[in-house]
Formats: structure tokens, sequence, C-alpha cells
């Protein structure tokens, strides 16, 4: 934490509370999102292992279709980029390989993902490929998180790795995140200075795929909907129970694409007033 003038620079990161799971279904049971809920506070599982209170205090709000992925009764504005911005992004390719994903293809649908938000934004956001850049997990909270500080300042860092139950698996590609039946991970670190346009804006965001769950699904069916629904976490969209909605929490072939509450959300997002 810094300070600057009178107001108090802020810098946490935003994840997503409940990681998308592998389970094909046209329903919604209680219990597919592993406990977790759009609506419930966000405290040490939202931000970063660092309990919050007061002001930093999260509680996504529940809309038709839509929720954002943090949100706080201190704040004005919910985490989310600066619209007519270029968000950069990264993907670190070392782990595909070895299970198997080709490494051209993998870059192509990242990109077509991309895209997707692209037109669903109307242009609002834009995206940059910016190379290869390795970007493994390191020990912390019990288990093994990813590094958002290896990540430059307003890009995307896409990784590849491993539930950390996984014991054959590089310790440095292992996962807290992915384990069980979980698919991805992805959130937003967001810079706060105050309470108005210039609150929870977006520095960076990551994204966390099981290497062997994406190999598991459909290249351009299911992969592609896990990819589209991490990518929405770490542009600022969370978790929803409308079973239309890229933003559910499970996988399912029923919805492969942006639905209608996931363009309001990602619009209203970029609607917002922002200032870096």
């Amino acid at each position: 934490m810094e300070e600057r003038g009178a107001n108090r620079t802020l810098r946490f990161v935003a994840i997503c509370l409940g990681a998308l799971m592998i389970v094909v279904a046209t329903a919604t049971p209680a219990g597919l999102l592993g406990g977790a809920s759009a609506d419930r506070p966000a405290t040490e599982d939202y931000l970063s292992g660092q309990k919050q209170t007061g002001e930093a205090a999260a509680r996504p709000p529940k809309r038709d279709g839509y929720s954002f992925l943090l949100s706080s009764d201190e704040h004005v504005y919910p985490a989310r980029w600066c619209a007519q911005t270029t968000i950069g992004y990264t993907v670190d390719f070392s782990q595909t390989a070895s299970v198997g994903l080709d490494q051209a293809q993998e870059l192509l649908r990242w990109e077509q993902v991309f895209n997707k938000w692209n037109r669903a934004s109307r242009g609002a956001y834009s995206f940059e490929y910016l190379g290869e850049k390795r970007l493994p997990t390191v020990s912390k909270n019990s288990g093994r998180e990813i590094d958002i500080d290896q990540i430059g300042s307003g890009s995307i860092g896409i990784t590849y790795v491993y539930g950390d139950e996984n014991l054959s698996a590089p310790t440095d590609y292992r996962a807290s995140a992915v384990n069980g039946r979980t698919a991805g991970n992805g959130g937003l670190q967001v810079v706060s200075r105050g309470d108005g346009p210039a609150a929870l804006v977006g520095d960076r965001g990551f994204i966390m795929i099981d290497a062997e769950d994406a190999l598991s699904l459909t290249p351009d069916g299911l992969r592609k909907t896990l990819y589209l629904h991490e990518s929405g976490h770490a542009l600022g969209l969370g978790h929803v129970d409308d079973p239309n909605s890229l933003m559910h929490g499970t996988l399912s072939e029923s919805r492969l694409g942006v639905g209608p509450g996931d363009l309001t959300g990602i619009n209203e997002l970029a609607s917002l007033p922002c200032t870096q």
C-alpha cells in the first residue's frame, strides 16, 4: 500500500470464487459450484488470501444474467478495465506439448476468444497478443497460486497448469485452484484510488487452465467455452445462476458462447467511468 495525496492507493486481486468445473449439465443443481456462489461475501477467497473488511469487502451483486467479479459497498463502481484501451495478453505454452495440446491451435483459439469479447463489448475492449511468457505458480497460503506480479501491467497472463494433487506434474506448474473437477480459474488485480472513476481499475488479469482437462474437452466446443468463461472473469464478470449465461459455474453443451446476460454485463462494465 502506498500513499498518494489524500487518497490511499490499494492493490488487491479479485479471483473467481467458484472456478469453472467440468460438469456438462442442462440443469443447475446445488453444489456444482463447489460451495461458492456469486452472492457470497468475498473475503480471503476473493482477495488473494488477504481478509478484507470495510472498503474492500466485496459483495458482487447478482443481476439478470450477469454479475461482477468484485464490487464493494465502499466503492461506486465495480472492478473493471477501462474501455477504449488495448489489453495485451501473454500465454505460457510450456505445458501444452506434454499433454498433447497443439500450441498453434491453442493460440488461434485464444485469438478467437478475445475477438469474441471484442465484438461482445462493441469494440470497447481491444486485445493484442504480446507473445509467450513463462508464468509458473508459487507456494502461497498452503497451496500453489499464480504469481500475478510476473504478469505485465495492463495485460492478462494465461498459463496451463495441473491440480496440485498431481504429484507427477512439475511442481512449479501445479495449482490448488484447479484441483478436482475444476477446469480453470481466472481473476483480476485492481488498483484503487478513492471511490470514484479511479477506484477498482484493472491492472493485471490472469487465467489458469488445467492442461489435462482442456485436452479432454472438444477443442472448438467446451474447451473454447472454458476459455471464454475464464477470460470473462479476467475482464471483471462473476458467476451467475442463469442457465443461459456463459458465466454460469458449470460447462454445458447448451451454452457454448456469449449469452444475452454476458453481453449486458460486459457492456455495462465498459460503459462505466474509468480513470487509470
